[in-house]
């Protein structure tokens, strides 16, 4: 039922001064990093995950001079409703 649907790809470029930056950046602004950290920390377990979390981000993050970077491809599908008479 959505007319004038179209596609839009990009890459989200995130600077971390560091990768504790990363963590904390991440795990308190990004939404399911964000969900994620709220509910082990609710557990008790986020300083167990934590470690993990830094392993998977330094994983993908690059040094640009002092700074490390995180390129997040993304997809984004716009369309409209019809409206309803």
């Amino acid at each position: 039922g959505f007319t004038g649907v179209d596609h839009h790809d990009g890459t989200l470029r995130w600077w971390f001064a560091d990768l504790s930056d990363a963590v904390e950046t991440l795990t308190n602004a990004a939404g399911g990093l964000r969900l994620l950290r709220r509910d082990l920390e609710s557990q008790g377990r986020w300083s167990d995950v934590r470690p993990r979390v830094a392993e998977v981000l330094g994983a993908r993050t690059a040094r640009l001079g002092d700074q490390l970077i995180l390129d997040d491809p993304y997809l984004m599908t716009v369309g409209h409703a019809s409206a309803k008479a």
